[in-house]
């Protein structure tokens, strides 16, 4: 499962105009600032450095670094460049934040706590520390202490809609559905231009056997967010469901164009291809799937429909016991097909 999206700052870069760094560095800093702007990170990268390299103890240029780094995907470097303009300016709410989000990305969970933490005490006033520091507690699985957060969030601003779509995002994951939806649903009051509120209503429908609804959601998430791999995917599984393979099919492709490595993706496409009798394309998306992700139990449920349709019963139980091993919930209905093949 996808990581949800920190707060990321609007990174805004100080023009120093003070005579107290060496003019050199002052003169790579703001050449590294134009550059940034034009959004010529690599150049941009080569300017700070240099500046910091001139003047040790030019803590925006740090800074900066830390920022051009972070989105040129140098974690490691930006976690560096950010301790550097912290042991600098211990009061740099910002490095915090930034630091923290670094350590999330870098699944460092305690460190990315003990940043935003930090970043909460120098300013308790701002939301973003409150925001990551929730999701990361989420990913943590400190659910009561996510929440806490995100309703300090609402506290500073009762219209975050954002914040109700991660308390619901909280809700689901200890399987709350109910709260969750009303969470999701205040948040699209609010504002009803948030693709992810729809797309976690869809699925909480779905969940219900509610698939027309569900379907009406998955339409307005896709429609908000055409690059949701994920929309597509869930949609395609509502219209399989509904026996309209066609859609289906063209569901997940469209899913898989735009995440090539989406193990679900081309196991529901396998799924339908059992069903219309497309066994060599079945075999295909099945190994592929397998490729991707080892231990996903509806992934052996379908090998073994594909087993027992070309009438490979051996091979047929021994995926459907697979799955059940791996997800008990399919024992109900995979019971009949293992105990028929126990039989013959």
């Amino acid at each position: 499962m996808e990581k949800p999206k920190l707060y990321i700052l609007v990174v805004l870069l100080v023009m120093t105009v003070a005579s107290v760094y060496s003019q050199s560095a002052k003169e790579y800093y703001d050449r590294g600032v134009k550059k940034f702007e034009r959004k010529n990170f690599k150049g941009a990268l080569i300017d700070f450095s240099k500046a910091a390299e001139l003047d040790k103890t030019y803590q925006e240029a740090f800074y900066n670094k830390g920022i051009t780094d972070y989105y040129l995907n140098n974690l490691d470097s930006a976690r560096i460049d950010f301790t550097n303009a912290i042991s600098l300016n211990k009061n740099d709410y910002d490095s915090y934040l930034y630091r923290g989000l670094i350590e999330y990305e870098l699944n460092n969970y305690e460190n990315s706590i003990k940043d935003y933490s930090t970043a909460i005490n120098l300013n308790s006033g701002r939301r973003d520390g409150y925001f990551n520091r929730g999701i990361t507690f989420s990913e943590f699985l400190k659910y009561d202490k996510a929440t806490e957060d995100f309703k300090k969030c609402l506290d500073l601003d009762s219209n975050d809609s954002e914040a109700l779509v991660q308390i619901g995002n909280v809700l689901r994951k200890q399987n709350r559905n109910d709260e969750a939806l009303i969470n999701y649903e205040k948040a699209l009051i609010i504002n009803d231009n948030i693709s992810e509120a729809y797309l976690a209503i869809a699925n909480i429908q779905k969940s219900k056997r509610r698939l027309d609804i569900a379907l009406s959601y998955y339409n307005k998430a896709i429609e908000l967010n055409p690059d949701s791999f994920e929309a597509f995917n869930n949609r395609g599984n509502v219209f399989m469901e509904q026996n309209l393979f066609d859609k289906a099919v063209m569901d997940f492709n469209r899913a898989i164009e735009l995440n090539i490595d989406y193990a679900f993706a081309y196991n529901n496409r396998a799924f339908v291809y059992i069903k219309t009798n497309e066994f060599n394309k079945a075999k295909q998306d099945l190994d592929k799937s397998f490729s991707l992700n080892r231990v996903n139990a509806y992934l052996f449920r379908n090998y073994g429909y594909y087993y027992l349709a070309i009438n490979e019963k051996v091979l047929a139980k021994e995926n459907f016991k697979k799955a059940v091993l791996l997800n008990y919930k399919l024992e109900k209905e995979l019971k009949k097909q293992i105990n028929d093949l126990e039989i013959k």
